[in-house]
Order: structure tokens, then C-alpha cells, then sequence
């Protein structure tokens, strides 16, 4: 059955959908261990210890953490992420904020997600309609087709 929590706390209008209860368990326990804590100082094994689960089932229920990002994109959360990360081309998309690998860059970026609800919100449509663009069935149908046609088109190659 699928649930719905919401960490209007963290950023307005912002939902997670989840898909069992470890997984709600999972994203209520990282909502309020960044609202104790603050976002710098919560690892991901403090987070699967409040949701009374241990670190590696972290990987059960999400990829990895940027499976988190695609994740937040496709639900319509902005997003911060940083340089040295595999998202940092997210800022010509404009649904969130791409910041130097530190504490206080992240933390700033996020006080200005907090700061401007309505801006929070259009980054978060804009990376809505850029993950369904990019990752949805089309676009996941797309690159398939044009691998099969390269995959014939050496065929060919390599029959003649």
C-alpha cells in the first residue's frame, strides 16, 4: 500500500511517497533527525537507526543516495547538491542549487530553499517535468531504440 509522508518542515509542499512502511520509517526518521540535528550532521546511520533498521537496508528500499536526488526531481522537491557530486549539472535545469562540497554552502543553500517558498517551488516543478523528461518511459524507450539501432547498424557493418 502506498503512503504518503510530508516534511513541510524541511521544505514547503514537499512529499515523499512511499511504498512500505520501512521506507516511510526511512524518510520520517531522516526528517527529524535534520530537524534536530541539521543536515550536515545526519549520516545515514543515524538515520536507519531512528527507523530501527541497519545501514546496508538502506540499499532494500532506495539504489543509492542519488537515487534520493532522482527521486526528490521526480516528486517536484528542489534539490541541493553539491559540485563534487554526479548531479552538479542540475543548475542549468534550475531546480535547486548546486554548492561547493562544505557545511556551509549546503546549509546556506538550503536556508534559501526555506527562505523563498514559491522559488522552492518552481526549482521543484522545474525538476518535476526535467526528471519525466529525462528518465521517464519515453525517454528510457528513446535510448533503447537508438542502442538497438547502433547494435544493428554494426551488425551490418560486420556481415558485409
Amino acid at each position: 500500500m502506498s503512503k504518503v509522508l510530508y516534511c513541510n518542515d524541511l521544505v514547503p509542499g514537499c512529499t515523499f511517497e512511499a511504498h512500505g512502511d520501512s521506507e516511510e520509517e526511512i524518510l520520517a526518521a531522516a526528517a527529524d533527525h535534520i530537524r534536530r540535528t541539521g543536515i550536515v550532521e545526519t549520516s545515514l546511520a543515524d538515520v536507519m537507526a531512528s527507523a530501527g533498521l541497519t545501514h546496508g537496508g538502506f540499499y532494500k528500499h532506495f539504489r543509492n543516495k542519488e537515487h534520493l536526488v532522482a527521486e526528490a526531481l521526480s516528486a517536484g522537491v528542489p534539490v541541493v547538491v553539491t559540485e563534487r557530486g554526479a548531479w552538479n549539472h542540475l543548475a542549468s535545469v534550475g531546480c535547486g542549487h548546486v554548492v561547493a562540497h562544505d557545511a556551509q554552502a549546503i546549509a546556506d543553500a538550503l536556508d534559501r530553499l526555506l527562505a523563498d517558498p514559491q522559488a522552492a517551488r518552481a526549482m521543484g516543478e522545474r525538476g518535476r517535468v526535467w526528471a519525466a523528461r529525462t528518465f521517464g518511459w519515453d525517454a528510457i524507450g528513446q535510448a533503447m531504440l537508438r542502442e538497438y539501432e547502433s547494435i544493428a547498424g554494426r551488425l551490418e557493418v560486420a556481415a558485409s
